[in-house]
């Protein structure tokens, strides 16, 4: 299990909030990122713990020789934590 500040996770432009507060801010980069990259990061950071939960799903799925159906759930699952990100 990864431990981790619990989800969800949600970006708020270039701040990744949390339901403890702040999880993440790409303000504090240590370059002079523009405004869209900031933004970029926040929503890649706050979709980690979807993408992490899809991509284990995934993972032992494959590894069980789970059927197709069980898969494409998981497939989906993976697809709407990349959309987040993007």
């Amino acid at each position: 299990m990864a431990k981790y500040t619990p989800r969800p996770w949600e970006a708020d432009h270039d701040v990744v909030l949390g339901p403890r507060g702040r999880v993440a801010d790409c303000r504090e980069t240590g370059h002079a990122a523009a405004l869209d990259e900031r933004q970029a990061n926040a929503r890649l950071i706050a979709a980690a713990p979807d993408l992490y939960e899809a991509l284990t799903n995934i993972t032992e799925c494959a590894e069980a020789g789970a059927d197709g159906v069980n898969m494409d759930l998981w497939i989906e699952q993976a697809r709407a934590a990349l959309a987040k990100a993007s």
